[in-house]
């Protein structure tokens, strides 16, 4: 649920030109994902980009959290030459039962299975991709994909409960 941020900054009097910036983390993903490109970076500018991922159905054998190496790549031209700058960072995956509790935004925190309401929401979603399914891409991928999709389109998003006792008693165990 958290979002990532990458900031590259141009530090020498040359511009870099077709600046292309990729995230790869090896062990979920069968390439890396381009997530951000700038036509021409001048001296003293950045830009940020959000990290973005296609993971593989590895992902969903998980089990529990996990910190994996992963990489930013930065490529560019730079005096007419194609260069390329990695950083590696570590990650954590978390198993598909388990979230971090970092990100208030999660809806999970508060949705119950059971709840009628998000049953309901969820059939209906899941009946309207049932008709439009693609092969070479795991059905419950797509199930999930519509799920957040649909989320997204109706505005549904988490929003932290300003009556919570549990905040009120961080500490106290």
């Amino acid at each position: 649920c958290k979002k990532k941020y990458k900031r590259y900054r141009k530090a020498n009097t040359v511009h870099h030109v077709n600046v292309n910036v990729y995230f790869f983390q090896p062990q979920y993903m069968s390439q890396p994902k381009e997530c951000g490109k700038m036509a021409k970076l001048k001296q003293g500018e950045s830009f940020s980009v959000d990290l973005r991922a296609f993971f593989n159905e590895q992902m969903l054998e998980l089990n529990e959290k996990n910190d994996t190496m992963s990489t930013i790549t930065v490529e560019y031209k730079y005096l007419g030459k194609k260069q390329t700058a990695t950083f590696p960072m570590v990650v954590p995956v978390y198993g598909r039962n388990n979230m971090s509790w970092e990100d208030d935004r999660c809806a999970s925190a508060f949705v119950s299975s059971k709840d009628p309401a998000a049953m309901w929401f969820a059939k209906y979603v899941v009946s309207t991709i049932r008709d439009n399914i693609r092969s070479g891409l795991t059905t419950n991928i797509q199930y999930a994909m519509g799920i957040f999709d649909a989320l997204d389109q109706f505005g549904i998003n988490y929003v932290k409960d300003p009556t919570s006792a549990f905040e009120d008693n961080v500490g106290i165990f």
